[in-house]
C-alpha cells in the first residue's frame, strides 16, 4: 500500500487488518471519494479462509501468497482445508491473474505448480542466509505430495518451509526468485520475515512498472498500522 501511495496512486486498503468481506466493503465505502468513481488501486490483506467468498465479488489482478503455517487451527481446522479452498477459489477466476507464491512451502507449491490457463505464477523463496542447516521438519509437509516419499531438506527456515526436494520423483521447485546480496544489504535492519514477505511485493511492483528504488525505500520506511 505504501509503495503505491509513494508513486502517487489513489489507494484503497484495509490497513487496520479488517480482512473479511465486511471489512473490505466498509474499507471501500469509507475511503472512496464521493466525486471519484474510478482510477483506484485496491491493496487488501485477505483472510485465508475468506478468500473463496471474497473472490466471488472482487476479481483480483495480483495475489501474494505467503505460507501455510499452523496458526489458525483453532478456527479453520487442518492446513489442507485452507489449501483446498484456495484451489477452489483460483479455479473460478475468469480474468488473467498473477500469483506470487512461496515455492519453499510444499503445500503452496502443490496448489499452484499445476499449469492453469487463467493464472501466471511467479515463484519466490527464502534467501540462503535465513536457512538453518537442519533436516528436522517440524511442520505439515514431511512427505512428497506426488509419490509419498519423505522429502529431503537442504535447509529449513521454519516448520516445513525451506529448500526441499523429492529424490524419488523429482518433484521440487526448479527456479524461484530470492533477493541478491546487494538487495539484502538495503533491508539489513528489518526482521527476516519482513524481508522474506517483501520479495513478492518487490516482484509485483516490478510487474506494474514501479521503480525498484521506490519499492525498497517504501519497504524500509514502512511502519506498523498501530
Amino acid at each position: 500500500r505504501t509503495i503505491f501511495k509513494n508513486t502517487k496512486y489513489d489507494v484503497i486498503g484495509n490497513i487496520t487488518g479488517a480482512n473479511m468481506i465486511n471489512g473490505l466493503v466498509s474499507t471501500i465505502l469509507s475511503q472512496k471519494k464521493l466525486y471519484k468513481s474510478s482510477g483506484y488501486v485496491g491493496v487488501f490483506e485477505i483472510d485465508e479462509y475468506a478468500l473463496t467468498s471474497i473472490t466471488k465479488f472482487f476479481q483480483p489482478t495480483h495475489v501474494v501468497v505467503l505460507n501455510t503455517l499452523r496458526d489458525q487451527l483453532d478456527r479453520y481446522g487442518e492446513v489442507e482445508n485452507i489449501l483446498a479452498r484456495w484451489e477452489e477459489s483460483f479455479r473460478t477466476l475468469t480474468d488473467t491473474v498473477t500469483i506470487y507464491a512461496n515455492a519453499t512451502d510444499p503445500g503452496v507449491f502443490r496448489v499452484f505448480s499445476p499449469v492453469k490457463k487463467n493464472l501466471r505464477v511467479q515463484w519466490y523463496g527464502i534467501p540462503e542466509k535465513y536457512l538453518k542447516k537442519t533436516r528436522q521438519v517440524l511442520g505439515d509437509y514431511v512427505f512428497c505430495h506426488s509419490c509419498g516419499t519423505r522429502l529431503e531438506y537442504a535447509g529449513i527456515y521454519i516448520a516445513h518451509i525451506g529448500v526441499w526436494r523429492c529424490d524419488t520423483c523429482g518433484n521440487y521447485p526448479k527456479k524461484y526468485f530470492v533477493y541478491e546480496d546487494n538487495d539484502l544489504s538495503q533491508l539489513k535492519h528489518l526482521p527476516d520475515y519482513t524481508v522474506i514477505n517483501s520479495e513478492p511485493v518487490y516482484l509485483l511492483s516490478k510487474d506494474v512498472g514501479i521503480d525498484s528504488s521506490i519499492t525498497f525505500e517504501s519497504i524500509v520506511c514502512s511502519a506498523p498500522a498501530f
